[in-house]
């Protein structure tokens, strides 16, 4: 089996099984630790290291923990090496590794270069001994390093990139790595882990499968001898005569020792077809709604099982409802080998359906007949509402809009979810919060008079205590304002939908926006993950609304891999002579923000073991003044569109299914008023305090005005709120660059890092009309810094065109920093000279000196000599960034007398001291 670990657990330990051909297969807890980063197989027990100075030992057969042991190192990657019997560590991103026996004693040590580490190998099979690293280094975050295990140099790197490794992207970051051999037979395979994205294979080396040597790493005394068993094998291999060397080094004033050694193998060998599974029962889908099933052929004889397109054919399926996807055809597949294809239930009327699946097994013996079924049910078609729309950047209109199921003002049950349960979300440990969907005033506003009689959910723990909740509140705001009503659960089913009456109906009025949901308080016991999902897309900020550590969020703005709606519906029907006033508690919602600590273990996740969805809407098409601007369908309930017109445009979107469409939306009017680029030169000191007076646009709250500035005021990142596996960026509104054939980006840059415990990074961006084209960027891994100042030609990228800048805040946790603060941004053309400082003046108080100037015109910088001869040569002290009132020590110059140059400069800071300390601190 392959194995993965899931890190950001707590409480126990959660691994997940997969076969050796990728599927999924189960999961299992280990109880008395978490955090698992990497781990390693002694072809006995597993050894765990989660970036801390112990190491556990595990028996997955038992699924236990075994023991424990403590190393002289923070252990985030480790590596069993079977040529000496011991595990190497790193020393958390970093080196130096450490190998050390199996109880935690250090061996050795090795100094290595590279860092980012974040899973390593030891590789037995391709040379005389090194240790491959899977890294979030390169372009795309998962560069593979090998490294010599005798002396820590780099032997090679691989860059893992979208070319070796489709659908890899660059927010992608690397994680585990195992080099094994039995994947492909003949072969030692580089088996990597992309965390929550893919895991892959790399041909490392071929392989004698056919002889093996147990590994033996030690002493041999004199006038002793040692004996070395060769086990020679047929398992798995044809006929014919197979030759190779077993190779002993030693360190003897001799040759090493090549022993040939030859296996004769004869007798037939038939291939073998096997198929899984045997046969399958698709369920219920929706008219023309595709369901896909992967079936896998395996030849578990000897070579070649045989196939082609020929080999595959659909009988007893009149109508059409069952499609073959075939991969590449023919294939002739040797032991072991493997061939994959789809088939694909879309049925095209009501009713139960079955077909038969033939396949002639390569063999020319017999046709294999694999039995499909399915039923199909009419499509329930939802209504797109509540259209609206945001304008940023003067010309970009941001539209969103909801999908309900059933007709308006009718009864119905109201929800944003696609029925079918996908996965459970919480922290993973003990803990309280509120999950919501809302309803504006809009969505609700054909529904007043009526009342709301019931909600159902999906628990799926049986150890949290529910209760019902409903809120009031602004169409405009995230977080409800006003709490109206709250009803326990007395006992729920977990694992399947609960219905529950409310004991006061609610009744709906006009004007008032409705925030509907349930509290979940968990308890300690097996399910710690309590609030159902389906498989999303979210519909942001109406079906994924969650109050986690005191603070509303959207779940799918909050967490990247969390893109989902809660299973959460509310019945609505006609209102009874029986609807009670109520007794309504309208106590105000108590917004809090707790504190770093406190938040540190408030981690949102899902239980990772998701279910396949069963019906899906297409997607969107949206139109302005009739004309559709979508070119391919639009997958989720949003859409950005760029450069409109100023004027009044009119939008409407209309929901796509398989069978039929949505009645198009109500108009929406959008005024542009858009203001024409900023023309060159620029400069953003956010004097003005207001990220709108330029019309920056920021992608979330954590980008706001900061007191801290060079000088202040400056614009900062902030680790709060709180966010995981994020990309957010701060965009420019556009520059007119038309007529200049050089254009350069300089602005001021600092750190306040709180931990380097996770990888967060601030990159910077030029968008070229096309795409966005990343200039550089700094990892939080590195530490704190003061302000630097950093300039860039990018004359390629905005040269006699219209182009914006960014600046994108992305990593794993935003806790472990504080802020990123940014500052003096400026766009203009290169300055081919600037004037020189005219107006230098000295005075000496006590023991120091003091220096005074004026500014110079775009100046970024003052770099300050001195010499006792103003003829010879000057000796750089160092440099300012403002002008004026330098003072500085006597002792820095000459005991009699000293010549004092200072020349002003442009661009990146000149690599010498910052002799304004105090400044360069605050």
């Amino acid at each position: 089996y392959i194995y993965t670990s899931k890190w950001n657990g707590s409480g126990s330990q959660r691994f997940f099984r997969y076969s050796l051909e990728g599927e999924y297969l189960e999961h299992f807890d280990i109880e008395g630790f978490s955090g698992i980063r990497d781990f390693t197989y002694d072809g006995r027990y597993f050894y765990g290291a989660n970036a801390t100075s112990t190491i556990y030992v595990m028996d997955f057969d038992n699924q236990e923990l075994v023991r424990s042991f403590n190393v002289p190192v923070t252990a985030r990657g480790i590596a069993y090496d079977a040529d000496r019997e011991a595990l190497w560590l790193t020393n958390n991103f970093s080196g130096p590794l450490r190998l050390v026996d199996l109880n935690g004693t250090q061996i050795s040590s090795l100094s290595v270069s590279v860092s980012s580490l974040t899973g390593i190998a030891y590789d037995s099979h391709s040379g005389a001994g090194s240790i491959w690293a899977n890294t979030q280094n390169g372009d795309y975050g998962n560069d593979l390093v090998q490294i010599n295990a005798q002396t820590g140099a780099t032997i090679s790197t691989v860059n893992v990139n979208p070319e070796l490794l489709p659908g890899l992207d660059a927010e992608d970051l690397g994680g585990g790595i195992e080099i094994v051999t039995g994947i492909v037979p003949g072969y030692a395979t580089i088996l990597a882990n992309v965390q929550n994205v893919m895991m892959y294979g790399l041909e490392l080396c071929p392989v004698a499968s056919w002889a093996s040597v147990p590994a033996r790493y030690g002493v041999v005394q004199p006038g002793a001898s040692a004996t070395v068993d060769v086990e020679f094998s047929a398992v798995g291999i044809g006929a014919g005569e197979y030759n190779g060397n077993l190779q002993i080094s030693h360190n003897a004033p001799t040759e090493a020792v090549n022993l040939p050694l030859t296996l004769n193998v004869s007798g037939d060998w038939d291939p073998i077809f096997s198929i899984t599974p045997e046969s399958w029962a698709f369920g219920q889908s929706e008219t023309l709604n595709p369901i896909s099933k992967e079936f896998v052929i395996r030849n578990l004889g000897g070579p070649y099982l045989e196939l082609d397109t020929a080999n595959f054919s659909i009988s007893s399926d009149t109508e059409g409802n069952f499609a073959l996807e075939l991969g590449e055809l023919p294939v002739a597949l040797d032991y072991r080998g493997v061939y994959r294809f789809n088939v694909v239930f879309a049925p095209v009327s009501d009713g139960e359906k079955t077909a038969i699946l033939n396949i002639q097994d390569g063999l020319g013996r017999s046709i294999q007949q694999i039995t499909l079924s399915g039923s199909g049910i009419p499509e329930a078609i939802g209504e797109v509402i509540n259209l609206q729309a945001s304008v940023s950047n003067g010309n970009e209109v941001k539209l969103t809009w909801g999908l309900i199921s059933g007709d308006p003002a009718t009864p119905g049950w109201m929800h944003y979810d696609n029925g079918v349960n996908h996965d459970g979300i919480g922290t993973g440990n003990v803990a309280n919060f509120d999950v919501a969907i809302k309803f504006t005033a809009t969505d609700l506003w054909s529904y007043a008079g009526m009342q709301l009689e019931k909600i159902r959910f999906f628990p799926i723990s049986g150890n949290t205590d529910y209760s019902l909740k409903l809120w009031t509140g602004a169409d405009d705001d995230l977080a409800p304002s006003t709490l109206l009503y709250t009803q326990p659960v007395a006992s729920v089913i977990a694992d399947q939908w609960n219905e529950i009456l409310l004991d006061t109906p609610y009744p709906l009025q006009q004007g008032q926006a409705l925030w509907i949901g349930y509290n979940s308080d968990v308890q300690t016991g097996p399910d710690m993950y309590p609030a159902g999902c389906d498989s999303g897309p979210a519909v942001v900020g109406r079906g994924d609304l969650i109050a986690l550590g005191g603070t509303w969020q959207s779940m799918a703005t909050q967490y990247d891999n969390l893109n989902y709606n809660w299973n959460l519906q509310a019945y609505v029907n006609e209102a009874n002579n029986l609807m009670s006033v109520g007794n309504w508690l309208n106590e105000p919602v108590q917004i809090r923000s707790l504190g770093k600590e406190a938040m540190r273990d408030l981690v949102l996740g899902s239980t990772g073991n998701p279910k396949p969805a069963t019906r899906a809407l297409k997607g969107y098409n949206v139109y302005r003044n009739g004309m559709q601007v979508n070119s391919e369908l639009v997958p989720s309930p949003s859409y950005l569109d760029l450069g409109v017109p100023n004027g009044i445009q009119s939008y409407t979107v209309q929901g796509v299914y398989f069978s039929q469409l949505t009645p198009m939306s109500d108009a929406l009017e959008v005024e542009i008023n858009a203001a024409p680029p900023h023309s060159l030169p620029f400069l953003e000191d956010w004097s003005s305090e207001d990220l709108a007076t330029n019309y920056w646009t920021a992608g979330a709250a954590n980008w706001s005005i900061s007191p801290v500035g060079n000088p202040e005021p400056g614009v900062h990142f902030s680790w709060d709120p709180r966010v995981l596996d994020y990309e957010i960026p701060l965009s420019s509104y556009s520059f007119d660059a038309t007529g200049k054939d050089n254009v350069e980006l300089s602005f001021n840059i600092a750190l306040d890092n709180y931990s380097t415990s996770a990888i967060n990074l601030m990159l910077w961006e030029v968008w070229n009309g096309t795409e966005w084209v990343r200039l550089g960027g700094y990892n939080s891994q590195n530490g704190s810094f003061g302000w630097r100042h950093l300039s860039y030609d990018i004359s390629e990228h905005a040269a006699n065109r219209i182009f914006k800048i960014r600046f994108v805040a992305l990593g794993e946790d935003s806790f472990e920093i504080n802020h990123w603060f940014i500052d003096n941004i400026k766009v203009h053309e290169p300055y081919a000279t600037i004037a020189a400082v005219n107006d230098l003046s000295i005075s000496i108080t006590g023991n120091d000196i003091t220096l005074d100037w004026s500014p110079v015109p775009n100046a970024d910088w003052y770099w300050v000599y001195k010499s006792d001869n103003p003829y010879g040569d000057f000796e750089s002290l160092g440099y300012v960034i403002n002008a004026g009132d330098l003072t500085l020590p006597l002792s820095m110059f000459g005991a009699e007398r000293s010549f004092i140059r200072m020349t002003a400069g442009t661009g990146s800071f000149p690599r010498a001291p910052r002799l304004d300390e105090a400044a360069a601190a605050k």
